[in-house]
């Protein structure tokens, strides 16, 4: 699941501190994936329905999840 099946290139990302930092993006089985070039990744997902939203994120390489719910029709959760 957390395998991009398209992957693409994300040439015009940044690192933490700024420098250009490339990524890979791509879907895989539901959860959107993202690994940067330091080679760590952010998997996620968010759906919504009439009346709520909500949003997952995981970061495999330390063992750190967050989940966002909203009560509004189709709200954002604004994760990063």
């Amino acid at each position: 699941m957390h395998t991009p099946q398209f992957p693409r290139l994300n040439t015009g990302g940044t690192g933490a501190n700024g420098e250009p930092c490339p990524s890979v993006t791509g879907y895989g089985y539901y959860l959107g994936i993202t690994r940067n070039c330091e080679d760590r990744a952010r998997v996620s997902h968010g759906g919504a329905l009439p009346g709520f939203g909500s949003n997952y994120i995981f970061y495999p390489e330390y063992g750190v999840g967050v989940m966002a719910f909203g009560n509004l029709t189709y709200t954002g959760t604004l994760c990063p």
